[in-house]
């Protein structure tokens, strides 16, 4: 089996569930945040954090791709917080994948991002290593494997809020991304601060 197959198997083992999505309401949906915490009634959160925000732009940039472009995007996500030798092993080839198959690079934050996911928010409740036991990983399997606990743990805790199809349509996916990439993100005439 090739590496990212490797990856992909480790990866479904976990059943790793997808984030859920709010339907964007204009009556109920303020400037308070793209994220729902799904233990406290839904209610919207705003983490304040740049990197955090690209990672949502990016995220809905990929909604309707195939599988395993969301996959590689969220290992990416992973990978950027740590420096492991796992991680930097992983992270080439999720980058050679989503290469190869014609999809830019997404994800690009801010050269001294380093959480671009609301972990610290909730906590090291979901299963996964602590970040400094993240950091001493070698084995690309078992890194894989804490990435997918760690997003589990994100699909049943937060939900993202779905903006109105015009603004994701993935018609000119590359477009999209790029726009991204560029502080474009589809959620900026709903939330100016992103």
């Amino acid at each position: 089996m090739d590496k990212w197959g490797s990856i992909l198997s480790t990866w479904n083992r976990v059943c790793v569930p997808e984030l859920k999505l709010e339907p964007y309401n204009a009556k109920t949906v303020f400037d308070k945040g793209v994220w729902f915490d799904l233990k406290n009634n839904k209610k919207q959160m705003n983490f304040n954090s740049g990197p955090i925000d690209e990672t949502v732009c990016s995220l809905l940039s990929l909604k309707g791709l195939e599988q395993e472009f969301m996959i590689a995007f969220k290992l990416l996500c992973f990978v950027k917080m740590y420096d492991s030798p796992a991680a930097t092993k992983t992270h080439e080839i999720v980058t050679k994948v989503l290469s190869k198959k014609g999809v830019p690079i997404v994800g690009e934050w801010r050269r001294n991002a380093r959480c671009v996911l609301p972990i610290a928010f909730h906590g090291w409740d979901y299963g996964v290593l602590a970040p400094y036991r993240l950091n001493e990983i070698r084995d690309v399997a078992v890194l894989v494997e804490q990435a997918a606990k760690l997003w589990s743990g994100l699909a049943n805790t937060l939900s993202l809020l779905d903006p109105p199809l015009l603004l994701t349509d993935n018609t000119d996916v590359n477009v999209s991304l790029s726009n991204t990439r560029n502080g474009q993100c589809p959620l900026r005439c709903y939330f100016p601060a992103l």
